[in-house]
């Protein structure tokens, strides 16, 4: 039987907040420019420094959060991009996209592709009920490039600019894989729950980082109920990760409706944008769903500018 895989549900918060960024030394060489087409290349996470010569736009689409303006293709549990601007402030503008691959296995071959993109903080151009259009401002960026071990490629087509460019990231970047363990939740009504590892640290550098947490959720039933994700900043405690999340940072869900085609995979993915020290804390999520579970997986990856 045909496997129907669904966009995925995102949730973007700045929970943290992001690190200023270091001053260039006195000398040093000028940042290669974006183009209205670049091509990036890496076979492992590293990051560059970067300059957009003049304002470009990004669309984004609202219910699915996929944009034509970014394409990643490679293998391995997660790749992406992370842009973000180079402004000294507290918490940057920045543009995320991250390839998930259905697969949670360091280096796997992809399983069921998805792209998700994500911008924060940039000023609006144009927003409606199925778009939005970030404008991007000329100046100094900050570039990342999330691979697992093997060749990412990320293709930005920048609107406004024009040109083509090819570049290779080689700045060290700090990554850390943790899977997510699942359980039953307490209360009335049990529930598929998963965390990462209580009083885990986010390990992210005075440049700031990025939070990435995705699960894949296989059913083989009706599909009703709810489904999200939750931050706790510090230890748990004896706080439970039910659904809802009680006592979280932060927290959100949506509403699960069916039927649906069967066999089914639900993906769902979190973004966090990370602070300018280690914070203690660990990112839950919860499945609630009368449908019959026949495999799940999850991972949080933690990721920053080293």
């Amino acid at each position: 039987m045909q496997r129907h895989v669904r966009r995925p549900f995102l949730l973007a918060c700045a929970a943290l907040a992001c690190a200023a960024g270091l001053a260039a030394p006195a000398g040093a060489a000028a940042p290669p420019r974006l183009a209205g087409s670049t091509t990036l290349t890496a076979g492992r996470s590293a990051s560059m420094t970067v300059t957009l010569p003049r304002a470009a736009t990004v669309r984004i689409e609202r219910a699915s959060a996929h944009s034509d303006n970014v394409a990643v293709t490679g293998a391995g549990r997660v790749a992406g991009l992370d842009l973000r601007l180079d402004d000294g402030t507290i918490a940057p503008p920045h543009l995320f996209a991250a390839l998930t691959n259905g697969c949670y296995t360091p280096r796997c071959a992809h399983r069921e592709q998805i792209v998700t993109t994500y911008a924060a903080g940039f000023a609006l151009k144009t927003i409606t009920d199925t778009v939005a259009v970030y404008t991007l401002p000329a100046g100094r960026y900050r570039l990342l490039l999330v691979a697992d071990g093997v060749p990412v490629t990320v293709r930005l087509r920048l609107d406004g600019l024009t040109g083509s460019a090819s570049l290779r990231p080689a700045g060290p970047a700090a990554v850390s894989w943790q899977p997510l363990v699942p359980n039953v939740s307490a209360g009335p009504k049990p529930a598929l729950v998963a965390y990462s590892a209580p009083a885990g640290d986010l390990p992210v550098s005075g440049r700031g980082g990025v939070l990435f947490t995705v699960f894949d959720v296989r059913v083989t039933a009706g599909d009703f109920g709810e489904r999200g994700f939750c931050y706790y900043q510090g230890p748990p405690g004896d706080r439970p990760y039910v659904v809802g999340c009680p006592g979280a940072q932060n927290g959100g869900g949506e509403s699960i409706t069916g039927p649906i085609v069967v066999p089914h995979t639900l993906r769902a993915l979190q973004v966090l944008d990370g602070g300018a020290a280690a914070v203690p804390g660990s990112t839950g999520l919860y499945y609630d769903s009368v449908a019959a579970v026949e495999s799940f997986d999850a991972l949080s990856l933690r990721v920053s500018y080293a």
